[in-house]
């Protein structure tokens, strides 16, 4: 039989034992230790109404998320724009009733902004070099790079 060494030990207090004798403590650590398991059955009541909840928000969810998926699917199907966009917010009816699809921030949009970004951060690092009276070596990206200011270059559009 194998022999097991004990690291960790567990402290075990019998506080039966330390109370006996004494009817009023022995009276109010029963009432306690009743109030105790209540609380504990009504903890774990709570704790799974909650589980049950988050899982019906889950599925719901779930569910929510198939049906934006065959809406797009088929919208994509007769809008070239819809195919090629990922970015959509959730469908709407207009004022005339009209299902309609709006995308806040499309990659056109992204891909302008990161230009507009780049262009912005350029002339800023050029003004800084101008500021500090560097000859603009620091910000070169070497040979051939007279047209950096200009980002349709460097994305190639």
């Amino acid at each position: 039989m194998a022999q097991h060494n004990k690291i960790l030990r567990m402290t075990t207090v019998n506080i039966s034992e330390l109370v006996k004798g004494n009817e009023e403590l022995q009276s109010q650590l029963w009432n306690d230790y009743t109030g105790l398991q209540v609380a504990s059955r009504d903890l774990t009541a709570a704790i799974n109404e909650l589980r049950l909840a988050a899982a019906k928000v889950s599925i719901a969810q779930g569910t929510r998320d198939i049906h934006m998926s065959q809406f797009m699917t088929t919208a994509a199907k007769v809008s070239d724009k819809v195919a090629m966009e990922p970015n959509w917010l959730p469908p709407f009816t207009n004022k005339e009733g009209d299902l309609v699809l709006e995308s806040p921030f499309t990659q056109r949009d992204q891909r302008v902004a990161a230009r507009v970004a780049h262009h912005n951060l350029n002339r800023a690092a050029s003004q800084a070099a101008e500021d500090i009276g560097d000859d603009n070596e620091m910000f070169d990206g070497g040979e051939g790079d007279e047209d950096d200011n200009n980002p349709r270059d460097h994305f190639g559009f």
